[in-house]
């Protein structure tokens, strides 16, 4: 496809909820790579040229303003000129491409794009637009012929809303059995992905390395010899799994998360920068930015005992100056343990349920009677 390129258009508003806002859902990593950065990478792939990404440069979201892409070119402007700016990119783009991708990136799609093109040449479109369900639905996806330019500035203008021209649609799964969409409206569809991706149920793949079936880990990830990981399940690059934590059921750690001690984590994603304190149990969640959405509820809770759920850093330095620190501070206090033979005792947090003193302590302290809630826990890890 070297006679077609694409125009990605990044916008920052999301409906997601407390746990990922102001991060777009297309930005959030899902088993160690965003969508928007996949959407790419399947362009790329079928023979796409070049692709721009038109990001807005005044976003309330950092992760917007900083963007980094693989594969393709960042043209930044302000929101109110984002449609403007996309006018005057496929004027540039159609100079030297047959057909032009508009694409708004607000979905998870794995397309057959040289489908799409052969639709749209066979039926001699002005453009195409993607539907998708059984009850179709249209993508904001468009295929659009270079020398239609009224065509696409209609479009634009309109914020990609409609066609000003009926043509033959093209409908996911047409063609393609293998074809995929997640509209990502939801943070249930975001949990839903990497389900699906871990229960291959769609192309979607992990990043990292297969150490076995079903067990996903990237680079630098840490879990120790006493943690359990119980397929399918995905722990993220530099992503750090305490003894006795138990991942499980389709579960993913993202990059740069800590689960505590004793902590399982089942039906669940902890987002990148997370971490749980020892002793929880986390399942049909999305945790992150002190938050946890309860999938079944409906609901979103903040959290504000950082013991139970903090935050990483993201900067580098300050992750090794926090490591050093709290090793500096642990040597003498466990040489004036030694010396004493005083442990003191953990303080709960005000409102929590959690029993810290039990918590913190590692298995060979805990006492042989078993809540049955512990017990579930250890069933889980053993399956």
């Amino acid at each position: 496809m070297n006679s077609v390129r694409a125009i990605l258009l990044l916008e920052s508003n999301t409906a997601m909820s407390g746990v990922i806002v102001p991060v777009p859902a297309v930005l959030m990593d899902v088993l160690g790579r965003s969508t928007l950065q996949r959407t790419i990478d399947s362009l790329s792939h079928s023979g796409v040229t070049d692709i721009t990404v038109l990001a807005e440069s005044n976003s309330a979201s950092p992760a917007v303003r900083n963007l980094t892409v693989e594969k393709a070119n960042i043209v930044r402007t302000e929101a109110a000129s984002l449609w403007r700016t996309a006018e005057s990119l496929f004027e540039t783009q159609a100079e030297a491409a047959a057909n032009v991708f508009l694409i708004r990136i607000n979905a998870y799609m794995e397309l057959n794009w040289n489908a799409i093109v052969q639709h749209h040449e066979r039926h001699l479109n002005r453009v195409t637009r993607v539907w998708h369900g059984t009850e179709p639905q249209p993508l904001d996806v468009f295929l659009v012929s270079s020398s239609r330019r009224n065509d696409a500035a209609f479009l634009l203008r309109g914020g990609l809303r409609a066609s000003r021209t009926d043509c033959k649609p093209y409908e996911v799964g047409q063609n393609n059995e293998d074809e995929y969409i997640n509209l990502l409206e939801h943070e249930f569809d975001i949990r839903r992905l990497a389900s699906d991706a871990l229960h291959c149920t769609c192309n979607l793949r992990p990043e990292g390395k297969e150490i076995r079936p079903g067990i996903w880990v990237a680079a630098g990830a840490r879990i120790d010899k006493k943690a359990r990981l119980v397929a399918p399940a995905y722990v993220g690059r530099r992503a750090r799994i305490c003894p006795g934590a138990v991942i499980t059921r389709g579960s993913a750690v993202e990059h740069h998360a800590v689960v505590g001690h004793g902590t399982v984590i089942e039906n669940a994603t902890v987002l990148p920068y997370s971490e749980l304190g020892p002793g929880l149990e986390v399942s049909h969640a999305i945790v992150g930015n002190k938050h946890l959405f309860h999938l079944q509820k409906n609901l979103c809770i903040a959290i504000s005992d950082s013991r139970l759920v903090g935050v990483v850093s993201d900067k580098a330095g300050l992750r090794v100056l926090g490591s050093t620190a709290s090793l500096l501070s642990f040597i003498p206090r466990q040489v004036w343990r030694g010396l004493t033979g005083h442990v003191p005792e953990s303080e709960p947090a005000v409102n929590s349920t959690i029993d810290y003193v039990k918590s913190f302590n590692p298995p060979e302290k805990e006492s042989a009677q078993m809540s049955a809630g512990l017990a579930v826990m250890r069933r889980y890890g053993n399956q």
